[in-house]
């Protein structure tokens, strides 16, 4: 988030691994997707030495193609995916609840990102917790 570019971020990825931490989250509304490029352009030869973590949303944007979260969802994979410059992420989570997506269709795409590699493990954050 706000102004850190790549070199600042690389300096601060590595103070992290020399500490012991390698987990990092980003988003794509972080900045517009902005964080995901800076974090892949600092991770630059050191991909097989961090666990990336990323959020979605099925129900991004407006306009009609909100109505196919399916295929939304799959552009956004891919263009997340060449904004951290990696083939895979270790954990992609739905940044939310959407009602209006039936269960099985999130499932489902989520599951194919698993079975394609794109993806080792879905999470959830930000969901209701029945109470």
């Amino acid at each position: 988030m706000g102004s850190t570019q790549a070199a600042e971020a690389k300096r601060l990825i590595d103070i992290c691994f020399e500490a012991g931490v390698n987990l990092f989250d980003t988003a794509d509304i972080y900045s517009d997707g902005k964080s995901e490029e800076v974090l892949g352009k600092a991770l630059k030869g050191k991909r097989d030495q961090a666990l990336i973590s990323t959020k979605t949303t099925f129900r991004f944007g407006t306009g009609p193609m909100t109505l196919a979260p399916r295929v939304t969802t799959c552009a956004r994979a891919r263009r997340k995916l060449r904004r951290l410059g990696t083939d895979y992420v270790d954990i992609y989570h739905l940044h939310g609840f959407d009602a209006l997506t039936p269960v099985e269709e999130v499932q489902d795409t989520l599951n194919t990102f698993v079975r394609e590699g794109k993806v080792r493990y879905i999470a959830c954050s930000n969901f209701p917790d029945g109470t």
